[in-house]
């Protein structure tokens, strides 16, 4: 198939003195190799984008209220890249990877922020999230794939991370990062040699996570007052480190045979 390019600039602006609001609605398909897809939204708009063929690209930036983007990274896609910037109120994101190599980068920056990343039959993909402000919430499933890498970053207060690694997803990565108060981390893990390190930083935090398989590694870093952890741990040739420091609580489950466990609490 020869190869497409679809470059789409699309920007709509709603003026402070103006009585007529704005509202697009954007839906691009790219099939083919080399695809190229570029949104620049002002106002209430929504995006949906679907990548069909090799090195699919798109780059969205939205400045506005109630926007919303959507990107599908099919089977067929090789090394599909979204990079995404949202700055503003009520901002959502949905990502679905059924591909290879691909990688998405998602910028948030208002109140209300919500993320959903759903991997599926997905390998050695590559997902960078970065929220800040507060109440934001951030929702990962992976399934059935390998060799993905999923960094998550929160600064802010009253957020979530909710992480679902299972169903033969395996030798995958996950690095969770909380900064903040009043923030919750949950999840559960189901494979062979998955490494998830998960870490809050703030006051009254809760983690409660449950990993299940073999030859797989959590690490688990607390670093505040009052927070709270529950872990789960079975299978077999598993590693759990956990480090609290100031006050806290916690309650650990390791189940199994040739597991290891390091606890330190400050």
């Amino acid at each position: 198939m020869n190869s497409k390019t679809i470059l789409a600039t699309i920007i709509a602006t709603t003026l402070g003195y103006s009585a007529i609001a704005s509202s697009q609605d954007i839906t691009i398909d790219q099939l083919g190799n080399d695809n190229y897809a570029m949104v620049n939204q002002l106002g209430d708009n929504r995006v949906n984008i679907s990548q069909s063929g090799m090195l699919g690209q798109s780059v969205i930036n939205q400045d506005g209220f109630n926007n919303s983007v959507s990107i599908i990274q099919t089977l067929e896609s090789n090394g599909a890249y979204s990079d995404i910037n949202q700055s503003g109120d009520d901002n959502s994101v949905n990502i679905l990877q059924n591909s290879q190599n691909g990688s998405a980068m998602v910028f948030q920056s208002g109140t209300l922020n919500n993320i959903n990343i759903n991997q599926d039959l997905s390998e050695q993909n590559n997902i960078n999230v970065n929220q800040s402000n507060m109440q934001n919430s951030i929702d990962l499933n992976t399934n059935m794939g390998f060799g993905n890498i999923v960094n998550v970053t929160q600064d802010g207060d009253n957020s979530s991370i909710i992480l679902a690694v299972n169903n033969g997803a395996n030798t995958n990565t996950v690095n969770a990062y909380q900064m903040g108060s009043s923030n919750h981390i949950n999840g559960t893990s189901i494979g062979v040699n998955n490494i998830l390190t998960l870490n809050q930083y703030g006051d009254n935090n809760t983690i409660d996570y449950w990993q299940e398989g073999n030859d797989s590694s959590l690490e688990i870093n607390q670093n505040a007052s009052g927070s709270t952890l529950f872990v789960q741990q079975g299978g077999m040739n598993n590693n759990l480190i956990v480090n609290q420091n100031m006050t806290g609580s916690m309650q650990i489950n390791q189940l199994g045979y040739g597991n290891q466990a390091t606890i330190t609490m400050n």
